[in-house]
This record gives structure tokens, sequence and C-alpha cells, in this order.
């Protein structure tokens, strides 16, 4: 024989298997138990998924509580703090409560620097010059 065949050379296509002939599920077995395996690997993915977030959501809670509490000790505070400048503003004689200026010439200080604190009438609050320290402050500023 020289080599040369009349039949053409055979390629995957020609390849005959089983696979997807089975009409009654006999041999489906194997796969049936593939599905269940595939299954509980999800389900104990998912159970560790429930678990890291209730940590977290339980991690969440006690930090709102924290901040619950921190809050409830600023407020007393604060509360405290406008008692004590309630008292102080009524042992003052009103003359004292008028509003003053303290301006200084020359030199080379805005007047903000070094300037002794003067209490309005009106807010109730000592008056620096500084930017920010105008007036009363509602509410609760944070800056990031």
């Amino acid at each position: 024989m020289n080599g040369k065949s009349s039949r053409p050379p055979r390629s995957l296509t020609d390849i005959r298997t089983l696979a997807g002939k089975s009409q009654d599920g006999v041999q489906r077995g194997y796969a049936t138990y593939f599905e269940m395996g595939a299954l509980e690997l999800e389900r104990l993915r998912r159970s560790q998924e429930r678990e890291a977030a209730l940590r977290r959501v339980g991690e969440i809670e006690r930090r709102i509580a924290e901040i619950d509490a921190e809050m409830a000790q600023l407020q007393g505070a604060v509360a405290a703090d406008s008692e004590r400048r309630a008292e102080v503003e009524s042992a003052l004689p009103s003359a004292a409560l008028r509003p003053t200026r303290s301006r200084r010439r020359g030199g080379a200080s805005n007047g903000a620097e070094g300037a002794a604190p003067v209490i309005r009438a009106d807010s109730g609050r000592a008056q620096t010059g500084e930017p920010g320290e105008g007036g009363p402050r509602r509410g609760l500023r944070i800056r990031y």
C-alpha cells in the first residue's frame, strides 16, 4: 500500500458517544448527585455570608449605642453649661451686658488676637472676633 486511502480522515465530529442519548434518566444519576453537591456548596457559602452580615449588623448597632451615649453625655454638659451661664448673666449688672467696642488702634494685630471676650446681651455668648464664633450654634457640626 502506498499510503493513499479513499476514506476521508476522521475528526472530532466522527467520534460517537452516548452523551445526551438516554431518554429514561437511568444514566442521569451522577448528574443528580453533582447538582446536590453544588447546591450544598452554595448553601454553605450563603450561610457564611449571613453570619458575616449579622456580625456586621451587630457592630453597627453597638456603634450606634455608643454614639447615643456620647450624645446624651454632651447634651448634659451643654445643658449644665447653659444653666451656669444663665446664673452668671443674672448675677451681672445690666450695664455690663451692653455691647462695647474693643478695637485697638495701631500695631500689627487685627484686633482679634489678645482681645478680651465681650459679653453681648443679644446672644449670651462671648464674642472674640474670630470667624465662626459669632453667634449661637445650632445642631452638631461634623467635619470629615
